[in-house]
């Protein structure tokens, strides 16, 4: 992102045919903030840097549970404060929109706050969802 007078004036973006400088009047990105800053030309002030450095974020990945609609609810996300249990937050996908949905359907995404290399990151696919699906042969 390139910056001038206290604002973004432009983006490079890499094509096919190489680096590209495209005019912008305003950029919105999906970077963590602390890579955005690094990432602005010419480089922000020291002290702009400092502080993004200083940001701590965190990771979360998604189980997504296709569900019958009747299991789902009403509202979009459901937080978790029970400790003990790992997940964090649970997310109702048909309840944002019907169009995220097939009918007669809905979709839970179970959200774990993670950190890039733990245990839940590194779990196998299988091992993150044996938790919520039905042992076989359990009534």
């Amino acid at each position: 992102m390139h910056r001038a007078g206290g604002r973004a004036v432009a983006v490079t973006v890499a094509t096919a045919t190489g680096a590209r400088r495209l005019a912008a009047d305003h950029v919105i990105s999906s970077m963590p903030l602390p890579a955005l800053v690094k990432a602005v030309d010419p480089p922000a002030p020291p002290r702009v840097r400092a502080a993004a450095d200083a940001l701590r974020h965190r990771d979360f990945l998604t189980v997504a549970l296709v569900v019958p609609a009747d299991a789902g609810f009403p509202d979009n996300w459901i937080y978790v404060h029970t400790p003990g249990v790992r997940v964090g937050r649970i997310q109702n996908f048909g309840s944002w929109s019907p169009y995220l949905v097939r009918d007669g359907f809905t979709c839970l995404g179970l959200e774990y706050f993670v950190d890039a290399g733990d245990d839940l990151w590194e779990s196998p696919d299988d091992d993150l969802v044996a938790p919520v699906l039905p042992r076989r042969g359990a009534a």
